[in-house]
């Protein structure tokens, strides 16, 4: 019997075991070309990533495992030269730890005050290709320069203000001089809209040159309006800039709201662009309650009546390793998660691999197959692993 076509009175053709057991192959190949192929979301690769292998090799300033020696704080003020020398600033009580590879003891350098080779407000601390340790002191607003052999103080010198800001953080230095973040503090009733962190080029005398070679957003802030209770506050889930520089002396500028980040060479102009696509996180109103529910009654009033965000940050913080791989620890789900995702993308911007963290620690260097992480759930505790790899 045959059925009426659908439109006018051509007949259907019959779907016959020949027909039907070639458009199965069809479908078949076709899928399997879409699996081999290479996506084009935003550079990255659909290829398994690499395995990662971070294995603790020793840590310093654990009072639990028995050390002496404890530090205030380090934030990220951890250095390591050429030779493995590591260099930890402190900041409660302002001064750098000098250890050998394996973690002994090998001097201390500078010490509270406001003489030559002291500090009073460590912000940054940074060693070059010829291990030659320079330290920023934002309270003083001076560059310190140690030597490498026995790290004595060869000079130092003042950072000068700028119309853009004060000398806020010093990311690294360059043959023709030093790059140096400018900012204004913020206060009080301060209107906070358009506000930028610049990167300046300043020479070695410390005068700034002049055009800025980059500029972020600052990071996010909660003020109490003007005439009302008095406070000025990081915003708890706001974004906040983060810039690195590689050993090639490239700077890598982001914004915790999405992994794009930029590429400047010593020359400052933009070569290239890191992106990764993420899902947003919706920032629940339940998590911001349990965050400050301990919290002093003014804080947690501040937080809770401040105008937040619809989603978290897609990123905390970032580092570039020694071989250009970009090393990207990710925002958890959740407020109550206790290990984060780092993604590692290559330096072809390519999905390389992952690990996982404690959320508490954060890398902050990677050098000749070690990574420097801070854990910042015991005070402060600098850890040393071991990174090795496989499946490449």
């Amino acid at each position: 019997m045959k059925l009426p076509a659908p439109y006018g009175n051509q007949d259907v053709p019959r779907l016959t075991e020949c027909s039907f057991w070639l458009l199965l192959v069809c479908i078949v190949a076709i899928s399997l070309i879409s699996a081999c192929t290479t996506s084009e979301n935003n550079g990255v690769s659909d290829v398994a990533p690499a395995r990662f292998e971070l294995t603790e090799l020793f840590r310093l300033g654990d009072e639990l495992a028995g050390d002496t020696l404890l530090f205030g704080g380090i934030g990220d003020l951890v250095s390591v030269d050429r030779s493995g020398r590591i260099f930890v600033g402190e900041q409660q009580y302002p001064q750098i730890y000098v250890f050998t590879a394996e973690g002994d003891l090998l001097k201390t350098v500078g010490q509270e005050g406001s003489a030559p080779g002291e500090f009073q407000r460590l912000a940054s601390i940074y060693t070059d290709f010829a291990d030659t340790l320079y330290a920023f002191d934002s309270r003083l607003e001076r560059i310190s320069v140690f030597e490498p052999e026995g790290l004595e103080l060869a000079y130092s010198f003042t950072v000068s203000q700028d119309s853009l800001g004060l000398p806020y953080w010093l990311v690294g230095v360059l043959d023709t001089g030093f790059l140096v973040t400018y900012d204004w503090p913020v206060s009080p009733g301060d209107v906070l809209t358009d506000r930028r962190l610049y990167v300046m080029r300043v020479d070695w005398e410390g005068e700034v040159i002049h055009p800025p070679i980059h500029y972020v957003p600052s990071a996010e802030w909660i003020v109490s309006p003007a005439g009302e209770e008095q406070f000025a506050i990081r915003n708890p889930f706001g974004r906040e800039p983060v810039l690195r520089m590689d050993l090639a002396g490239r700077m890598y500028a982001g914004w915790t709201e999405s992994i794009n980040i930029k590429v400047i060479p010593p020359s400052g102009v933009l070569s290239d662009s890191i992106t990764y696509p993420l899902t947003p996180i919706p920032l629940l109103r339940q998590e911001v309650e349990d965050y400050v529910k301990d919290s002093r009654d003014w804080y947690k009033n501040a937080v809770l009546s401040a105008d937040l965000p619809a989603n978290k940050p897609a990123i905390e913080t970032f580092v570039v390793d020694d071989l250009e791989r970009t090393w990207i620890k990710t925002i958890s789900p959740s407020l109550t998660d206790t290990i984060s995702k780092w993604l590692i993308l290559d330096k072809e911007r390519q999905l390389y691999g992952q690990i996982t963290l404690p959320s508490h620690t954060d890398l902050i260097t990677i050098r000749k197959g070690r990574a420097y992480a801070v854990d910042h759930s015991k005070g402060s505790t600098l850890i040393v692993y071991q990174v090795s790899e496989s499946g490449t």
